[in-house]
């Protein structure tokens, strides 16, 4: 039974080579054009999801619950982008002086293909400030070959106290959708709460760490898919999908020396 089902679908595909063939070459080209805009990566919308927090609210374990993540939307443009950053290599000054980033790394997590570009990573400062004690909150953006900035985060207001090297603050990312595979520059805005301005900028210009990071969205780091067999159950029979190609192009030549023989 289960080989006469794999014959019937070897049949079928067969006919289909065929009935492919004999629509010609150009109904196939306008075909394969289709397909690709269907499936073309430049339609997706960016989506991530985040969650932040002081560096030791996260009590030594190497990653937050992924359960806090929270989809964050950038809705009708909603947020500015970060000023002065429109022109890619631009440097913006800053309000000065009160408040600076004393540092800011980057760290990576999940590459389940292993081709390098990560789709989780953590951006880790730590926000100074001339003042006892402040209020501020953060924007996230990312740049990649596009050289547009994308605003992925925003965070709830939290203090700073001084040069105090306690409050280093971390916000952690998984990119879901509409990030190709390649580098991306990472800024950080920091605004005080209180008068709601922009006090700091700190970006590729200002370290190395936040330049040509690898990374890409989850839709792109699956594992391949294992190879896929049609059994007849018993000894041997096994038809391998490379077969059946093999089969389907020996068809589909044979087709085409028909129509030019006839």
């Amino acid at each position: 039974m289960t080989r006469s089902i794999a014959i019937a679908a070897i049949g079928l595909l067969l006919a289909g080579a065929v009935a492919y063939a004999d629509s010609g070459d150009e109904d196939a080209a306008v075909a394969g054009s289709a397909v690709t805009t269907v499936v073309s990566a430049t339609d997706e919308s960016p989506a991530s999801r985040s969650v932040s927090g002081f560096q030791q609210g996260r009590g030594g374990a190497s990653r937050r619950d992924p359960a806090l993540l929270a989809e964050f939307t950038n809705a009708d443009n909603a947020f500015p982008l970060p000023k002065g950053r429109a022109d890619v290599g631009q440097k913006h000054a800053v309000i000065c002086c009160e408040f600076w980033i004393f540092e800011a790394w980057v760290e990576l997590f999940d590459d389940v293909d292993r081709d390098g570009h990560y789709t989780y990573f953590r951006v880790g400062f730590d926000v100074d400030t001339a003042l006892t004690e402040a209020d501020v909150y953060t924007r996230l953006f990312l740049r990649g070959a596009n050289g547009v900035w994308n605003l992925i985060y925003e965070s709830e207001v939290f203090p700073i106290f001084g040069s105090s090297g306690s409050d280093d603050y971390e916000v952690e990312t998984e990119l879901v959708a509409g990030y190709p595979t390649g580098d991306y520059d990472v800024l950080i805005e920091v605004y005080d709460a209180y008068y709601d301005e922009l006090v700091v900028e700190y970006g590729p210009a200002e370290a190395s760490a936040l330049s040509y990071v690898p990374l890409e969205d989850v839709a792109r780091d699956g594992l391949t898919a294992p190879p896929v067999s049609i059994s007849s159950g018993g000894g041997g029979g096994a038809v391998s999908l490379e077969m059946l190609g093999l089969m389907l192009a020996a068809a589909a030549i044979q087709v085409r020396r028909r129509r030019r023989t006839g």
